[in-house]
């Protein structure tokens, strides 16, 4: 795992406002709703109902209804602290065998340090709030013994290849 940046909005509210606001311009200028579409590169009906709410209240009517989208988080910013402390500290110092994460293991961390459960599926969602991405595992696992292997391709394979069975003479 990796990490980018700090927990990020999926959307900037304030920028949504804004674009509603220059459209209430528009309207005021009486720039046809297609055109407004057309300048703001936002679809038709939206202009038409975004229309239909300033013809009703005015600028007023453009204005946010609500600050954020979607439920409201249970990790309070505390909360993904304490979370990501305990991911970049890795799975091993978690109790686990091997250095792998998995979604199903993150899900236990974070039930087990903040007391909040998410389902293994959703866990991904979480993670990519905090900023961390996907990183594929080392193709070499650092437990490999490079004489090991080197000592079974030259003597124990040879081996095994000598005791297959002898061709049929013709």
């Amino acid at each position: 795992m990796s990490t980018s940046s700090p927990v990020r909005e999926r959307r900037d509210i304030k920028a949504l406002e804004n674009r509603r606001r220059e459209a209430g311009r528009m309207f005021t200028a009486d720039i046809p709703q297609a055109e407004v579409a057309r300048r703001l590169a936002v679809s038709r009906t939206a202009v038409h109902y975004w229309h239909k709410e300033w013809r009703k209240k005015g600028m007023r009517g453009l204005n946010s209804r609500r600050g954020k989208f979607g439920r409201v988080s249970c990790l309070t910013e505390t909360k993904v602290q304490r979370v990501r402390t305990a991911i970049l500290a890795g799975p091993r110092k978690n109790g686990f065998a091997t250095d792998m994460w998995t979604l199903a293991r993150i899900a236990g961390v974070i039930k087990r340090t903040v007391s909040v459960s998410y389902h293994p599926n959703h866990v991904w969602r979480v993670l990519h709030a905090m900023g961390f991405t996907c990183q594929a595992p080392n193709a070499k696992p650092k437990e490999r013994d490079g004489k090991a292997i080197k000592m079974w391709r030259e003597i124990t394979w040879p081996a095994i290849q000598k005791r297959g069975s002898k061709p049929m003479p013709a």
